[in-house]
């Protein structure tokens, strides 16, 4: 339990910081860019919609699933339908956060490849290797941690980014070049926004990586708290980014959708804000 559940000893902020730091990584900060690129406001779904799951997850979630002291989504569903769910769920689960952690992986190892001139392939290997040692010699209480400190980076240096990026955009009349559409949070369609919405909610409601923070949380009170000020910190992470890709769809379109925000943080922000966003990022 210390080291799955940091001795179940987590603070609100510690739960906080563990859960936002899952999420605000590649996709919430280089795919929203890369969304941004090509559809602007709409890409803030992902990060909108992360924070309204923590929300609810504090709401009606948090205080029941830490009363049960228990480690993992498949235990708990054990209680209510058997070793069978149990089973079943373990490997739903595991499929999911498999795909979950290619999806985040991607933009670290184009970033890497960028920065360092390796192949695809050796920065794959070389993000595995970081990974692999993170997990083995931290355990939740690093991963909570970890989060504040890739949090504080994080918004820092994309807030900055973000500022440059809006300023940049009022210059020569750019905004109005848009068309309205790119400033709609339904840009894509009502339909496709709530498909956003309700995938990115069901997700992180069924995700054993966000629910695992919950269960280290010191008292229940401390675990729907942790949910709530993730919220606060994950809504608005987005905005920055979108603000990045629809200068970057403006400004230099021949740009590859997904390295849209590493240009940006290279070529247009101090060098040590950009560098301080991509070590946040990875």
């Amino acid at each position: 339990a210390g080291y799955s559940v940091a001795g179940r000893s987590a603070g609100a902020s510690l739960v906080a910081g563990s859960i936002a730091g899952t999420v605000v990584g590649g996709g919430a900060t280089v795919g929203t860019a890369q969304l941004a690129y090509s559809f602007g406001l709409s890409a803030w779904w992902f990060t909108l919609g992360s924070g309204i799951a923590f929300i609810l997850m504090g709401i009606f979630y948090a205080k029941r699933l830490r009363n049960t002291a228990l480690e993992t989504i498949p235990q708990y569903l054990e209680l209510y339908y058997g070793k069978k769910a149990e089973a079943l769920s373990s490997i739903i689960s595991s499929i999911g956060i498999l795909l979950s952690a290619v999806a985040s992986s991607l933009p670290g190892i184009e970033i890497i490849s960028a920065l360092f001139g390796l192949t695809p392939f050796l920065s794959a290997l070389l993000l595995m290797a970081l990974v692999i040692a993170y997990t083995f010699f931290g355990g939740m209480k690093s991963a909570a941690v970890s989060g504040i400190l890739k949090m504080v980076i994080i918004w820092i240096s994309l807030f900055i980014s973000g500022v440059i990026a809006f300023l940049l955009l009022q210059e020569n009349n750019i905004l109005s070049s848009f068309p309205a559409s790119h400033f709609d949070l339904m840009g894509q369609g009502t339909d496709s926004a709530m498909a956003h919405l309700f995938s990115v909610i069901i997700g992180v409601l069924c995700t054993q990586t966000y629910i695992q923070c919950i269960f280290s949380a010191g008292t229940p009170l401390k675990a729907a708290s942790g949910c709530f000020i993730a919220a606060l910190i994950v809504i608005p992470i987005g905005l920055p980014s979108v603000a990045v890709g629809m200068y970057m769809h403006a400004a230099e379109p021949g740009t590859l959708p997904i390295l849209v925000l590493p240009t940006f943080l290279v070529n247009h922000v101090p060098v040590l804000i950009g560098g301080l966003a991509m070590s946040g990022i990875i």
